[in-house]
């Protein structure tokens, strides 16, 4: 799952602290390199963002900082204006073309509004650019591979996560897992019988982490219901790539249908099952599987009585 640029950037400290590491990479880099030509944007005011241009220390877009740019964007985050944050961090970009925030910020945002290629294109970039102090942007370019494989290898997509994981050493990255879990099904699923068997391995040890990630529901945001809606529908189709006498201790104690159900109970908001499955499955073969996970989910949440085992294999 993609991680938001708010997970590890929450102050305006750790925001200023960025700020001036970035500031310094750039200047000791320009004095190697020819300096970087603005020709996309003319010059303008905050008349173009109006709505956030509170949060900026200056009325004139040419003086803003690397802090004002990412303080506008977030709040167009806030107010769920997605185009408008991917502009805003665009139009820093312009300014301070090694600033990690802003990459990020424009890369989540594209994998939010659906341009995956574009958002490997912009991330991939970052990466190439910007001296990583987080996981995010590795976590997000493996994610957004998924949905566009043509654009990338999933070894590489393997890399990416495994470097965001080391990366992140706090606790567990229950997004940088659940990535994880999904490249190595993908692995699995279009591998050969040796790289099958390796991939299961990984993924089960990703599944063990990401025991306990559900809790995380509790806050009713659509991108962690649409993740664990994701890790359900990976519970039913790992599943069906393993033998019996393969299932891992996680396959005896989690159902997919009950992780299923406390998804849809966490989706407060009521995004329909087809926008849910669209968002929590990158790998098209499966939202077939989280349609009927759901609808399953459903039955078993409105009997009155205890229900057969389901079987949504088929």
């Amino acid at each position: 799952m993609a991680i938001t640029p708010k997970t590890l950037i929450k102050s305006p400290a750790v925001l200023l602290g960025t700020t001036v590491s970035v500031l310094a990479l750039g200047a000791a880099w320009s004095a190697f390199q020819c300096p970087v030509q603005v020709e996309t944007y003319e010059p303008r005011n905050t008349q173009l963002f109006a709505e956030c241009a509170h949060m900026a220390s200056s009325p004139n877009v040419q003086h803003w900082s690397e802090t004002d740019f990412v303080n506008v964007a977030f709040c167009y985050d806030d107010a769920e204006q997605a185009f408008m944050a991917i502009d805003v961090a665009d139009l820093g970009l312009q300014s301070y073309p090694k600033s990690e925030t802003l990459y990020n910020i424009k890369g989540y945002h594209l994998i939010e509004t659906g341009a995956y290629e574009e958002a490997v294109s912009v991330l991939r970039d970052g990466i190439n650019k910007v001296q990583l102090t987080s996981g995010i942007m590795e976590n997000n370019l493996s994610w957004a591979s998924l949905w566009v494989p043509r654009e990338m290898p999933l070894e590489t997509s393997r890399t990416l996560y495994q470097s965001a994981l080391k990366r992140d050493t706090s606790g567990i990255n229950c997004e940088a897992v659940h990535t994880g879990m999904w490249v190595e099904y993908a692995m699995a699923a279009s591998g050969s019988s040796h790289v099958r068997s390796d991939a299961l391995n990984r993924y089960d040890a990703l599944r063990e982490q990401y025991d306990g990630c559900e809790k995380r529901l509790k806050s009713g945001e659509r991108h962690i219901v649409e993740e664990v809606l994701g890790a359900a529908v990976l519970d039913v189709e790992v599943a069906k790539l393993q033998t019996e006498g393969q299932r891992p201790a996680w396959a005896r104690t989690h159902s997919g249908i009950a992780l299923a159900k406390q998804a849809m109970n966490a989706n407060t908001s009521k995004v329909d099952r087809a926008a849910l499955c669209e968002g929590a499955t990158p790998v098209a073969s499966t939202q077939h599987t989280c349609q009927r996970l759901m609808a399953a989910a459903t039955r078993c949440g409105s009997a009155k009585k205890a229900q057969p085992r389901i079987d949504i294999r088929r």
